[in-house]
């Protein structure tokens, strides 16, 4: 599998994980997990699903956090991780909030966020193309 392919494929599992959660939380225990979740801990439901599938997505982040890690050069970031790694330093501040936890957490807020707007600009701009057909015309002239 070349490279291009795996990074298809690891895409598509993660955004299946952010699907699966997003659907999940409407469900009733999810709901009242939010509201009582020391009772909720001991009882099954599809509230567990979603804490296993974050813990997979953090562990994603975590692997990530690694590599930048291992090939990081101070002078020059490249990245969101680069730029935490360089200002947290070798020791991790917990006062301060440079720590690999916060940083893993970080990165899938920042991934959510970006597929999130970018999923409700493409489906808004299919709206507007399919309400508006002359825009579809012009837009197959271009």
């Amino acid at each position: 599998m070349d490279v291009a392919a795996e990074f298809v494929s690891l895409l598509m599992t993660i955004l299946e994980y952010f699907n699966e959660i997003v659907h999940l939380r409407g469900s009733l225990s999810v709901q009242i997990y939010n509201t009582i979740s020391g009772l909720m801990r001991w009882l099954p439901g599809p509230h567990k699903k979603i804490l296993k599938l974050l813990q997979k997505l953090l562990d994603f982040a975590e692997i990530r956090i690694k590599e930048h890690r291992e090939n990081l050069d101070p002078s020059s970031p490249r990245d969101y991780i680069d730029s935490f790694l360089i200002e947290m330093g070798e020791k991790e501040n917990k006062d301060s909030g440079f720590e690999l936890s916060n940083l893993c957490v970080c990165t899938l807020d920042l991934f959510a966020a970006g597929t999130e707007t970018t999923t409700t600009t493409l489906h808004w701009g299919l709206l507007y193309i399919i309400y508006y057909p002359e825009i579809q015309v012009l837009s197959r002239l271009r």
